[in-house]
């Protein structure tokens, strides 16, 4: 992955093992680093809101990054990544949907 930047190429190797479920959209993120909506959308779909922040790559990072270091399961990772609200709502019967929404769209860091 030579052609990342300096952030890029911190996140990559933050990666456990290759292929990993975030490899993808570390990549697309690196390209992106100068498009606060669309690094929006891309942390809506992992699972990382980003919604509160005026510099969405810096946020990105930094929580990509403690997610990384921190991660226990690279299959619970790719389960975050792709599970439906619906299927995320089914784990939480006793919340509203107005009260799993915010859950759901921050899931990568719950």
């Amino acid at each position: 992955m030579e052609d990342l930047s300096v952030i890029g190429k911190d996140l990559y190797n933050s990666l456990k093992c290759k292929p990993h479920p975030l490899e993808k959209y570390i990549i697309v993120i690196d390209s992106n680093l100068d498009s606060d909506s669309l690094l929006r959308v891309i942390g809506e779909k992992i699972g990382i809101d980003l919604f509160d922040y005026d510099d969405a790559a810096t946020e990105i990072y930094m929580k990509l990054k403690n997610y990384l270091v921190n991660e226990k399961s690279i299959s619970e990772t790719e389960k975050k990544i792709n599970v439906t609200f619906t299927e995320y709502s089914k784990c939480f019967p006793e919340l509203t949907e107005e009260e799993i929404i915010p859950l759901y769209y921050n899931r990568l860091l719950n």
